[in-house]
Parts: C-alpha cells; sequence; structure tokens
C-alpha cells in the first residue's frame, strides 16, 4: 500500500539561495520547510528533527496539494500581486524576490527530484489577467509536456454573468479540478 502525504513548498530560491546553510543540502529544504513553518532561523533542535524526518519522508510518495507557477514573459498572463505593496503572511517582504525570475514546472520538477512529489495541484497565480482560461491552457500544456501538474484549480469569478461559459472553457482541459474565486 503507498502512502500519501500532503506537502507544501516553495521555491527552494526563496529558502537557500545557494549550496547550504546550517548543513543543510538542497535535497533536505522540502523538510526544513515542514519542520520549520517559515523561512530562517533554525535551531539545532529543528534541524535534527528535519533530519529524522527527511529519513522518514523519502520513504513516502507526496501530493504537492497547492503550489504556483508563473512566468513573466508570457504574452496573456499578468501577476498583479507583484505590481502593489503586498505582504505575504508567511514569507512577508521576501515575497517580491519571488517576482525576479520565472518558476516554471521544469523548476518544480528539478526541485523536487529527491522529495518523492508523485503528484501536484497548481493553485491559480495569475491574477488580474483579461482571460483566466489562458492559465489554465499554459498549465496544461505544460502537464502534457512534463506530467506536472495533475490537477488545476483555475479562476473563475462566479459573479461574472458569463462565468458558465468560462467554466466551460476551463473544463476543456483534461488536468482542471476546480475553480478559485
Amino acid at each position: 500500500m503507498t502512502n500519501i502525504c500532503l506537502l507544501l513548498t516553495y521555491p527552494k530560491t526563496l529558502l537557500m539561495r545557494s549550496g547550504s546553510k546550517n548543513g543543510i543540502t538542497d535535497e533536505s529544504y522540502t523538510a526544513i520547510w515542514l519542520c520549520s513553518l517559515g523561512v530562517g532561523g533554525y535551531n539545532r533542535h529543528q534541524y535534527q528533527k528535519c533530519l529524522l524526518r527527511e529519513k522518514i519522508l523519502n520513504k513516502l510518495d507526496f501530493v504537492d496539494a497547492h503550489i504556483h507557477f508563473w512566468d513573466f514573459q508570457h504574452p496573456d498572463l499578468r501577476y498583479e500581486q507583484y505590481e502593489g505593496d503586498f505582504v505575504h503572511p508567511q514569507l512577508g517582504e521576501r515575497f517580491m524576490e519571488l517576482a525576479e525570475s520565472n518558476y516554471l514546472v521544469d523548476d518544480y520538477i528539478a526541485e523536487t527530484r529527491n522529495s518523492n512529489v508523485v503528484k501536484a495541484v497548481h493553485v491559480q497565480a495569475a491574477i488580474g489577467i483579461e482571460d483566466p482560461v489562458k492559465e489554465t491552457e499554459w498549465l496544461q500544456q505544460a502537464a502534457e509536456r512534463t506530467g506536472f501538474p495533475q490537477g488545476i484549480i483555475a479562476h473563475a469569478s462566479l459573479k461574472d454573468p458569463d462565468v458558465a461559459e468560462v467554466l466551460e472553457r476551463h473544463c476543456e482541459y483534461p488536468n482542471m479540478r476546480g475553480v478559485r474565486d
């Protein structure tokens, strides 16, 4: 029987700039995130617990239930959250560092290759775009090329009088699983 756990990750580049921090390797950053429940400030006790959890976690398959990809060069996608003074509740001011580069499905696959992530669900990240189905289309193309993400939570404004048509268009893509309003 396969054990499935839920996993929440942020890009490794935000958690660690390069190499290792306090002896924490690239392979263990996901376990570190689970243990620390935040960015930075690892103490020895947390580190030891993380190493133990990493050994356990490496034996389990994971479903990452909430990921975001972004491509600032995509002509149809926009990310309003990076255009203002938004402060992320967990990442704080460091959130804006994410806008320094794209984070694509290939980056995610490379970062989680040693973490037994077997499936992932992308939750809408493009905010302020004219046609929210463009993000679903982009994600489905990535899924067909790489196998990730297996689930797409798309955007649809449930107050929009044309919401039925938007939902129908989203549902043309086989990995579409739900909406975020």
